[in-house]
């Protein structure tokens, strides 16, 4: 009798043992499998207000809704990936809350939807300024580079970005932000500014803001 007591504890033993595993596993199961809609969730969502993002960056700087609603869809897929990706192997709810606030305050998707734009907005200007040069150089054998002259880019009226008139966007050439402090230039007619170094250099091989297209070769000097 007492033998047949111990083989009964121990097998109830066992079977508790493997349902307690079952329920642990399918418990985990389903919270991955809800972590992971929710996920899938927020990353379209994400992706649809890149794509909205895009496309009114398209329009503001002249690349069209269409182009800037696929490169914000771009941006919009890579944020997914490298902001939910990870929280599917993290079991720790802090960085999660954190993710949650990043995307409902758009910093992710914003610091990902406007280099793109700007930067395809960039290429766009550089290419269709050098199809010009290109058909001009077949009229003009004398024709020159395109750009500024070093004297009329220094006709530019410059600034310190000071924390009481302080630039808050980024510069839309090397996209990084502004620290306080630092050298920047202020286009007259368009009022769009970048740091010195960065519109010195695309001056002298562009004449048109990186923004807007504005042509300076009368626009130089202060005002």
């Amino acid at each position: 009798m007492g033998i047949s007591k111990m083989i009964l504890l121990k097998f109830t033993y066992v079977v508790s043992f493997w349902i307690t595993c079952v329920i642990f596993i399918m418990s985990r199961t389903i919270k991955r499998a809800l972590l992971g809609s929710f996920i899938f969730i927020l990353a379209s969502a994400s992706v649809v207000v890149a794509a909205i993002v895009g496309a009114i960056e398209g329009h503001t700087t002249d690349i069209g809704f269409l182009q800037g609603s696929v490169l914000g869809m771009v941006a919009g897929v890579i944020t997914a990936v490298q902001l939910f990706g990870p929280v599917l192997h993290s079991d720790q709810p802090l960085s999660k809350v954190a993710l949650l606030r990043r995307v409902v305050n758009g910093k992710a998707i914003m610091g990902l939807v406007r280099p793109f734009v700007l930067k395809a907005y960039q290429w766009q200007i550089i290419a269709l300024d050098t199809s010009y040069m290109e058909s001009s150089n077949l009229y003009d054998f004398n024709h020159e580079k395109k750009g500024l002259s070093k004297s009329s880019i220094q006709n530019i009226p410059m600034f310190y970005n000071r924390s009481e008139h302080q630039t808050k966007s980024s510069c839309s050439i090397c996209l990084q932000d502004w620290e306080e402090g630092e050298v920047g230039r202020k286009l007259a007619r368009c009022g769009h500014t970048f740091h010195m170094n960065c519109i010195d250099e695309w001056l002298l091989r562009q004449e048109t803001c990186p923004i807007c297209r504005d042509h300076l070769s009368h626009n130089t000097t202060s005002t």
